[in-house]
């Protein structure tokens, strides 16, 4: 596992309803993947602040991205909901590399 990778996560809400989660490191500026590889909880986008489809894809993305380990991003990702994406601000966020392995340590 690939831990610490030095990402920042940014969300924010779009005007509609919309909403956008960013990867920022040193080396990569772009949209966070969704992993539907992985696993398709939701099929429109990401979502936080709530335990519905969208908050699992994204706990599934963020994982997976930050651990490079698909298999266990499936398996903990459900606690990385619970413990972090209900508790995101409604309309935008920052999520670094650190509050995600700060929540991992928590899993």
């Amino acid at each position: 596992m690939s831990l610490g990778s030095g990402s920042v996560y940014i969300g924010r809400r779009t005007p509609g309803c919309g909403t956008e989660v960013w990867r920022a490191s040193p080396a990569h500026l772009g949209r966070l993947n969704p992993r539907l590889d992985i696993a398709r909880f939701s099929r429109t986008r990401f979502d936080w602040g709530h335990r519905l489809p969208g908050s699992a894809q994204l706990a599934l993305a963020l994982l997976a991205d930050h651990s490079d380990n698909p298999e266990w991003a499936l398996r903990e990702h459900g606690r990385l909901l619970n413990d972090l994406i209900v508790n995101l601000p409604y309309w935008n966020w920052v999520i670094t590399a650190g509050d995600i392995q700060t929540a991992i340590f928590c899993i």
